[in-house]
């Protein structure tokens, strides 16, 4: 469950 955390993370960084 903890991996998709970061995964979550980058998305929203990429956005920006």
């Amino acid at each position: 469950m903890f991996t998709l955390l970061p995964i979550l993370v980058l998305n929203q960084v990429s956005q920006f």
